[in-house]
């Protein structure tokens, strides 16, 4: 619709997801060979989730361990790296996934 603002399209939105693998041509168009699949889980239950195929280009990796990535998900964010031996949350652009 013109004029309604995509959630997941302004730049200051994040999502916490788990980087699965590159997203296979034969399954997700002939666009998939520069996107990667990643898992959102939900909170605070992170069987559930979505998995989202983004572009490679878009992917910001966090310089945390999956682990505390996973204690940030199910503690609904109340941990956090600060309490963590301040590991840090900061951002850095993705390398390709290899194929």
């Amino acid at each position: 619709m013109p004029g309604k603002e995509n959630f997941f399209e302004k730049i200051s939105h994040r999502l916490l997801g788990f980087l699965i693998g590159p997203a296979e041509p034969d399954l997700f168009g002939p666009d998939a060979n520069n996107m990667s699949k990643v898992f959102v889980p939900t909170v605070p239950n992170p069987t559930s989730g979505f998995l989202l195929i983004v572009p490679n280009e878009e992917l910001v990796r966090l310089n945390i361990p999956v682990e505390q990535g996973i204690k940030i998900v199910i503690s609904a964010g109340i941990v956090t790296a600060e309490k963590n031996n301040n590991q840090g949350l900061a951002g850095k652009r993705a390398p390709a996934v290899p194929r």
